[in-house]
């Protein structure tokens, strides 16, 4: 299923209303609401009202995505693989154990992008390191992570970046996902934290409608031969790397399913976030993303050359990526 539709249209579902039935229990109602947004996932306000659920403290981490259940089929080996470079031992402590925690056992990689770790030799995973930086937003630890996983024999690859983590039932929601529709490609929803946890008020607008975040992506079957795809494109492209490996996967006509959980938590530290939540900006607050060098790349681009990138990737690249920059205030002009 493509994220950005559904098979039924966007007034299939009858959306849960928190004040309709008193009697029911929060559980309950985040069920509901779970599979709501499976079945509607560009529908914010779906996730926002179990954002609160979970904000307001009637749900737990330990109930996001615990109505999945894989009894009964037969058991997928998973991978979790995790880029890191110069995240604190602490922060990728925490993505470690998360993935430990996971109701659904799996395996999990961790790829040192330059600056492996030696600590993390002692722990439960197979740790790849790589001898520099690639400084490619994680893409080539990503790619490399995931052909480890298809070398070990893994049928599917779940992602979740080192300064990230896991709510509980994350892997086991994909996997029943995956089971339950045939989907290669399964997402989830995220909840968005600052470095010191704390949680941001609502879910990204364009989350499940035009971004999936790699942290809420998992592939299988089918896609599993695209473990690699983080190379796909050129390099100067890589600031966009989640939104283009979807675009990716979208044309080559893979099917999609949401699991309707917020399985995901997410760590933000860009200035415009505490700004947004009305807090002090903090000296290690990273700038706003820089669109500089995508804009340069796409302006050398000569129209034979856009042709190949289009065909090289499987989707119409240049029409991305003029509206990607354009909604960010840069202009392209037509191809030379």
């Amino acid at each position: 299923m493509d994220p950005h539709t559904g098979p039924d249209g966007p007034h299939a579902i009858s959306r849960p209303s928190p004040s309709a039935d008193p009697a029911r229990s929060p559980v309950a109602l985040l069920g509901e609401l779970e599979r709501a947004a499976a079945a509607t996932p560009w529908d914010a306000r779906i996730w926002n009202t179990a954002l609160t659920e979970l904000r307001e403290g009637r749900v737990t981490d330990g109930d996001i995505g615990a109505s999945a259940t894989t009894a009964g089929a037969r058991p997928l080996a998973v991978a979790v693989v995790s880029a890191y470079s110069r995240e604190d031992l602490a922060v990728l402590r925490r993505c470690h154990e998360t993935v430990l925690a996971q109701t659904y056992p799996c395996r999990h990689i961790m790829v040192a992008d330059g600056f492996a770790r030696d600590e993390i030799d002692a722990w439960d995973v197979e740790h790849v390191r790589l001898d520099h930086t690639h400084a490619d937003y994680g893409d080539t630890p990503r790619a490399i992570g995931g052909e480890r996983a298809r070398a070990l024999g893994c049928e599917a690859i779940a992602y979740l970046d080192g300064d990230n983590s896991f709510r509980p039932h994350h892997v086991e929601s994909m996997v029943s996902r995956c089971r339950a529709t045939g989907a290669a490609v399964v997402f989830s929803g995220r909840t968005r934290h600052l470095p010191d946890g704390q949680m941001l008020p609502k879910v990204k607008a364009a989350d499940s409608r035009r971004q999936i975040d790699t942290s809420c992506l998992f592939l299988a079957g089918d896609a599993l031969t695209m473990a690699s795809v983080w190379l796909a494109y050129p390099r100067p492209l890589s600031t966009l790397g989640d939104k283009l490996v979807v675009q990716i996967l979208q044309g080559r006509g893979l099917a999609f399913a949401c699991t309707g959980a917020l399985t995901v938590r997410y760590t933000v530290n860009r200035a415009v976030f505490y700004r947004a939540l009305g807090l002090p900006v903090p000296a290690a607050a990273r700038p706003n993303l820089d669109i500089t060098p995508v804009a340069a790349y796409c302006r050398s681009l000569s129209a034979r050359e856009w042709r190949e990138l289009d065909a090289t990737l499987g989707f119409p690249a240049a029409a991305f990526l003029r509206e990607f920059l354009e909604s960010r205030g840069a202009t392209l002009e037509e191809p030379r």
